[in-house]
């Protein structure tokens, strides 16, 4: 390999020789990839004689790059230490740059480290290949693919003293994001660097991977199971409805399509199942991994990282909840809109017809929703002005939903008590909220109302748009004025309405409805037998 080395060390020597007296570089003394990197560079790069320097001012804009690329340093730092604990007292140094060729960090021996200053090798400076010439960094971005630069490879002659081995950083759906490279002298050079580098990109691509799909179903799929959990097994991410989110190029191999014709696919086109039987499955075959036959019949073996629980979904209520839900319809029925509305962020009034039955809305909420929300009440018909003052001030406080641990609620009861006045700045505070978030509100809503809200906007005593604002879903409570049987039946449409809206929301996924409505997916099942 030492011979190896020196035959291209003289061949890239003569090589530029031959380029500084005809202008051009000579053809089958380079490899090809170096070779047409030195025929860019001589259109569009450096002089062939640049020293180059390190400009100071340039550190200025080092945090800046730093924050921008946040996810990706830190995810490669620990890595980068790790490669780093490879080469050590090698006379090199590991590099991260970003997409563009900027230097984000750097870590190497404190030797080679003086040396690689002289030639602005440094968080902060820039090495694509139209700035510094043929480099490692720079021409893996140019190629999109792993590159080695030796010696006099490299287009500036500042630069012969570097051998840099380097490999472009993808995010999760195929993208270059950076550069992870090592540098070293030239006179150290080893072959097996570029695969150890390689290696770590692999490693910091998974990390990106599983950050990037934290709240989705992450597949890992391999054709021979002990590849499972090492570099070479696959990974897939899967919407809650089954739908493919990304897939790594492994992955894409495992599948045996080509990753362009992955678009638009789901789980069940992949693997000739619904993904919660899959999951099923997986979940009973663990801690072994479980055998999946693929839609071309080959067999692959799976291990499948369930997506956790959002910040706004509300616990699986436990057996005590199921059994007293089974005893109390109508209660049940509100817990489950309620579970829905909290989970789901969407607005729910309830309309009841008698006191009763309004005056126990806030208690069931109270006891059934409030222990697993941060809860803000108002009793509409029992409002001081200071309190709603205060009341409309803290709605439009209220932190962005998806930044919270715990889904908060607010309770507007008996909503239809509310002047016009209240009413107009009951819409502003509900717009303001809006405004930073976009267009779901950053809390869950539900509001009760005495009679069907409708009629009190047609009396013109209820300002329309707020009513729009309350009405993601509405649910009717029986009056007590009405028949047993009439009852059973109201409230049986009632718990339809909420299963229903619950698969709607899930687009027909049993699992994640029964998730959202804080039940087991058997009672869900037994319901929609019943139903």
């Amino acid at each position: 390999m030492l011979d190896q080395t020196t035959d291209a060390e003289r061949n890239a020597l003569r090589a530029h020789d031959l380029m500084r007296r005809t202008g051009r570089p000579p053809a089958g003394l380079l490899p090809n990839l170096i070779e047409s990197s030195w025929r860019r560079c001589l259109e569009t790069g450096p002089r062939l004689d640049l020293r180059p320097e390190f400009d100071p001012g340039r550190r200025d804009a080092l945090d800046l790059m730093r924050h921008r690329n946040m996810t990706l340093v830190d995810h490669a730092l620990p890595i980068m230490e790790t490669l780093y604990e490879q080469i050590a007292n090698t006379q090199s140094m590991v590099v991260l740059s970003d997409a563009g060729g900027y230097i984000l960090h750097s870590l190497g021996d404190d030797d080679f480290l003086v040396k690689a200053q002289r030639v602005a090798l440094s968080p902060g400076v820039e090495w694509s290949e139209s700035l510094r010439g043929t480099n490692a960094i720079g021409t893996a971005l140019t190629e999109r693919a792993p590159v080695v630069v030796h010696a006099a490879q490299h287009f500036l002659s500042a630069n012969h003293f570097l051998t840099c081995s380097a490999a472009p950083l993808h995010d999760p759906y195929g993208r270059i994001v950076g550069v992870l490279d090592v540098t070293g002298d030239h006179r150290r050079f080893s072959p097996h660097t570029l695969a150890l580098a390689n290696m770590s990109v692999k490693m910091i691509e998974n990390h990106l991977f599983y950050h990037a799909f934290q709240d989705a179903f992450v597949v890992r799929l391999h054709a021979r199971p002990e590849f499972l959990g090492t570099l070479c097994e696959g990974l897939a991410a899967f919407s809650e409805d089954g739908d493919l989110l990304s897939v790594n190029q492994s992955g894409a191999f495992q599948f045996g399509l080509a990753e362009g014709a992955l678009s638009n696919r789901c789980f069940e086109d992949l693997f000739g199942l619904p993904l919660p039987a899959a999951h099923d499955l997986a979940a009973r075959a663990a801690p072994a991994p479980c055998p999946l036959l693929l839609h071309n019949g080959i067999r692959v073996f799976v291990r499948i990282n369930a997506a956790p629980r959002k910040s706004g979904a509300v616990p699986a209520a436990a057996p005590a909840d199921e059994a007293r839900a089974g005893a109390e319809p109508r209660t049940d029925a509100l817990i489950a809109a309620a579970r829905l509305a909290v989970s789901g962020g969407i607005p729910l009034l309830i309309e009841y017809e008698d006191d009763t039955a309004g005056s126990s809305l806030a208690e069931c909420l109270r006891q059934h929703i409030a222990r697993d929300a941060v809860w803000l009440e108002l009793d509409c018909a029992h409002l001081p002005a200071s309190h709603y003052e205060q009341f409309l001030a803290s709605l439009m406080r209220r932190t962005p939903r998806n930044g919270q641990q715990v889904p908060e609620m607010v309770f507007l009861g008996n909503v239809h008590e509310l002047d016009p006045a209240r009413q107009a700045r009951l819409v502003s505070a509900l717009q303001a909220a809006l405004l930073p978030q976009g267009r779901d509100l950053p809390f869950a809503l539900i509001a009760s109302s005495r009679g069907k809200i409708k009629k009190h906007v047609a009396r013109q005593a209820f300002r329309d748009d707020l009513a729009y604002r309350l009405s993601g879903r509405i649910i009717a409570l029986p009056g007590r004025t009405q028949s047993s049987d009439a009852s059973s039946a109201d409230l049986d449409s009632i718990t339809r309405q909420a299963i229903e809206a619950a698969l709607d929301a899930a687009d027909g996924n049993v699992s994640a409805a029964a998730r959202r409505l804080g039940i087991s997916r058997s009672t869900l099942y037994r319901r929609l037998r019943g139903a």
